[in-house]
């Protein structure tokens, strides 16, 4: 468990400054108005490309050009090239968006186990103030303990008294 003395992270991005970043990540897919999505069953029939194969991508392309009498006119060897050109760049991007996407990951669970770890400290003193019978104390331990109210050991029916009949 983190120390709670140690508060790593204490601010909050200004309205200006978070819509700010929320519009360059806007004018990013506004840059870019041909990225797609796609389902995991549509993802499933399709081969990606991986470091293995990716070489034999590069290969494919020198053997097109060195030999284009071999390709079959149906097939465009420009496109083939622009489809590779196309993954190379979003993979440039790819990588430097993971690290922002890593960084606010871990930004977000810091600052959330911080807050986190102060309530449940917190929750135990207003238990705590509850049993000591301090006024209003109860009303508040109450009201946190609700959160908690399903967890925990199960309900489970008591065994019969020995003294019991039993069916």
């Amino acid at each position: 468990m983190s120390n709670i003395t140690n508060n790593r992270i204490n601010l909050v991005i200004s309205d200006p400054d978070l819509a700010a970043a929320k519009q360059h990540i806007k004018d990013v897919g506004t840059l870019l108005p041909f990225l797609i999505g796609l389902e995991y069953e549509e993802k499933k029939g399709m081969v990606g490309i991986n470091l293995t194969n990716k070489q034999f991508v590069e290969d494919c392309l020198n053997e097109m050009n060195l030999e284009p009498g071999l390709m079959p006119s149906f097939i465009d060897p420009s496109h083939v090239k622009a489809d590779y050109n196309l993954y190379l760049q979003t993979d440039q991007l790819i990588m430097a968006t993971s690290d922002l996407l890593d960084k606010l990951r871990d930004t977000q669970f810091l600052a959330g186990a911080e807050a986190y770890a102060v309530c449940l400290i917190y929750y135990r003193i207003a238990e705590a103030a509850a049993k000591a019978g301090l006024p209003g104390a109860d009303e508040r331990y109450n009201r946190l303990k609700e959160r908690f109210k399903d967890q925990g050991t199960p309900n489970t029916p008591e065994p019969p008294k020995p003294d019991s009949p039993t069916v």
